[in-house]
């Protein structure tokens, strides 16, 4: 049903149902870490249960901002 539900409303419909995320603190510790002989291995056999090939990837950041409250509205009008 929710893959109906993003088609209709013009989002691309994802293939499956859930998603996994690998965190690092800094983009060079992930360069690190899969610079290391055995640096991918430690995932492989998590992998090997949990993703289907071939992998989608997408890279992210977050970033912290200090500052004045952004206000927002939801459909109902409630904060």
């Amino acid at each position: 049903m929710r893959k109906e539900a993003a088609t209709i409303e013009g989002m691309k419909a994802l293939d499956y149902d859930g998603y996994a995320e690998f965190w690092v603190d800094d983009i060079k510790d992930w360069k690190a870490m899969i610079a290391a002989e055995d640096g991918l291995l430690t995932l492989v056999e998590d992998e090997a249960k949990f993703m289907q090939h071939p992998l989608d990837i997408m890279y992210g950041y977050e970033e912290l901002i200090i500052g004045a409250e952004i206000p927002f509205n939801t459909k109902d009008g409630t904060q």
